[in-house]
């Protein structure tokens, strides 16, 4: 991993354990879309939706490509049932990962060994475009962003398990629409959601983890009310959502 990289991690962590951080939520595969979303100067990351979005494992390369120069961090999120691709989807260059529907401690565990190299993981290292195909013995300190969703009734019902093992990942991200089908709640986003949502703003208040939420549709006025319910992080908008509002 080159320098400017490994810097680029280390910067964002610090701000993204001091600051609120936006991020840009993505669906669709066009990179000219992603190009045009990482320029916006008020966000922080950018989001390939891997798990509900249009975006396959060959458009992540030219997505990368597209949005270098805006600098900003590059998630994939990917549901647990395909965490076996996070060496490969890793390997095109993303800076971190965000994992949909995880149930318990054990799969945070999983999830750092499939991230990390040796001795941390089991990660395998080679020539790829994360490396610029040359090998590099300073690539194995590499330590990508990692961020579990809460969003079923397994894991909020884990939840104090789950953030024992908080020296396995960087934050933890609500999934508001699956959480509320989870706890039977039918999108209502009821008073019993609610109740949910505070509990486990409660939890990771007290054990320091920093907490984040999607923002489907608002604005910046929502925006700053959510920073102020107390999450650390939010994902802004989605580029279809936006498209369908246009």
């Amino acid at each position: 991993m080159n320098m400017e990289k490994k810097n680029k991690l280390f910067n964002f962590r610090k701000k993204f354990l001091r600051s609120k951080t936006v991020g840009g939520w993505i669906q669709l595969s066009e990179p000219n879309i992603s190009k045009l979303i990482s320029e916006q100067s008020y966000l922080d990351w950018i989001c390939l939706d891997l798990e509900h979005g249009l975006i396959d494992a060959m458009s992540i390369p030219k997505i990368v490509d597209a949005v270098e120069k805006s600098n900003k961090i590059i998630f994939a999120r990917i549901s647990y049932s395909e965490i076996n691709n996070i060496p490969k989807i890793l390997d095109y260059g993303v800076d971190g990962i965000i994992i949909a529907s995880i149930k318990d401690e054990k799969d945070i565990k999983k999830i750092y060994s499939l991230s990390n190299y040796p001795p941390r993981g089991k990660r395998g290292l080679g020539f790829t475009k994360y490396n610029n195909f040359r090998l590099n013995k300073n690539d194995i300190s590499n330590q990508p962003l990692i961020i579990p969703m809460i969003e079923n009734i397994k894991a909020y019902k884990n939840l104090n398990n789950i953030i024992k093992e908080k020296k396995y990942f960087d934050g933890l991200f609500v999934g508001p629409v699956d959480l509320s089908l989870s706890i039977g709640d039918k999108l209502k986003f009821s008073s019993e959601y609610k109740k949910t949502i505070l509990n486990i703003k409660k939890i990771c208040k007290q054990n320091k983890v920093l907490l984040g939420i999607h923002l489907i549709k608002g604005n910046k006025k929502d925006l700053n009310k959510i920073f102020k319910e107390g999450f650390n992080f939010v994902a802004y908008l989605t580029d279809t959502v936006v498209l369908q509002n246009y």
